[in-house]
């Protein structure tokens, strides 16, 4: 017997969901390693010579750009060099990135999901229970990465 087909839709909806905000936390470590880098010149002095200053927002620019046509793990790797991320933010970011591969690459591969498998309500409810967790997960960590990014803005509008 098939389940309801409402809980189909609301677990497609979720996954999608889940997918926005892994998109919207890789742009959100890209703008701090994108801003991280542009503020490193001032580490030690709030003044820094203009081609120093320029080369460097151009490496950091070459930097973004790249990011932006790599998978979300090459950021997480990079990210992991950020003064930044703590630990726990690393590992956050991980347990978002596993879930997120798995939804992208697997969950419908699970034999469940497969003409002719055996999807109970049971196992659908669990799917959806574990979809919504990790939505709001990602979302509370968006939220973090969010404030991380526009603390390093700020402080960039204030040196430049």
């Amino acid at each position: 017997m098939r389940p309801p087909c409402n809980h189909m839709e609301e677990l497609y909806k979720l996954i999608g969901m889940v997918m926005r905000n892994a998109q919207a936390i890789e742009r959100n470590l890209s703008l701090i390693i994108y801003f991280e880098k542009i503020l490193s010149v001032f580490e030690n002095s709030d003044e820094v010579p203009d081609n120093v200053y320029f080369d460097n927002h151009d490496s950091a620019d070459g930097l973004f750009e790249w990011m932006s046509g790599v998978p979300m793990g090459e950021i997480v790797k990079l990210a992991r060099k950020t003064q930044s991320m703590n630990k726990k933010l690393i590992s956050n970011l991980e347990r978002v990135l596993k879930y997120r591969n798995y939804v992208a690459h697997e969950i419908f591969k699970s034999k469940e999901f497969l003409v002719g498998g055996k999807l109970t309500q049971r196992k659908l409810t669990s799917f959806v229970n574990i979809a919504r967790n990790e939505l709001e997960f990602s979302a509370n960590l968006n939220d973090v990465l969010l404030k991380i990014s526009d603390d390093l803005i700020e402080r960039y509008d204030r040196i430049t």
